[in-house]
């Protein structure tokens, strides 16, 4: 996105983790991407989570290619570039950088990560404000999760 103009810049096909594998209690549709940083020209960090795990993958841009403009920015175009992905287009590759369900003491449902310095990321859960169910006279019963904001020190740099 140029942010001068407000107007996007490029637009790649992103394939997200199979879910089974992922989160095998989960359902496709659970996953979700909840952050995204740049951390250079045509690379980012992008978290793919469902409320119960969450990584962080290193993204390259570089190979994959530039939809913007193309066919596929018409809703109407079908097959949807989702439903069938052509032949032509390369995805963003990416590689696992951290498995943040595998750091022990983690919160759940991870939905923010900054990048503060190349080893060391911020993370912030979503507790919901608290939202939890209702008791029997239709009082809410806060969930009792806190919300936290941790840094997490890497073993080595992202990049």
């Amino acid at each position: 996105m140029d942010l001068r103009t407000g107007r996007p810049t490029g637009e790649w096909a992103y394939r997200m983790e199979d879910v089974a594998t992922f989160d095998p209690a989960a359902e496709q549709g659970d996953m979700k991407i909840s952050a995204l940083n740049v951390l250079r020209p045509g690379r980012l960090l992008l978290q793919e989570r469902t409320d119960a795990v969450a990584r962080l993958y290193t993204v390259d841009l570089r190979k994959a290619t530039d939809l913007l403009g193309g066919r596929h920015d018409d809703p109407a175009t079908t097959p949807s570039l989702e439903a069938s992905l052509p032949a032509d287009v390369t995805v963003a590759a990416k590689s696992l950088t951290v498995d943040l369900a595998a750091i022990d003491g983690l919160p759940g449902k991870i939905e923010g990560v900054a990048v503060l310095d190349p080893r060391t990321i911020a993370i912030a859960n979503d507790n919901d404000f608290g939202v939890g169910t209702f008791d029997a006279n239709g009082r809410l019963v806060d969930t009792g999760i806190p919300s936290r904001i941790l840094t997490i020190r890497l073993p080595r740099p992202i990049g």
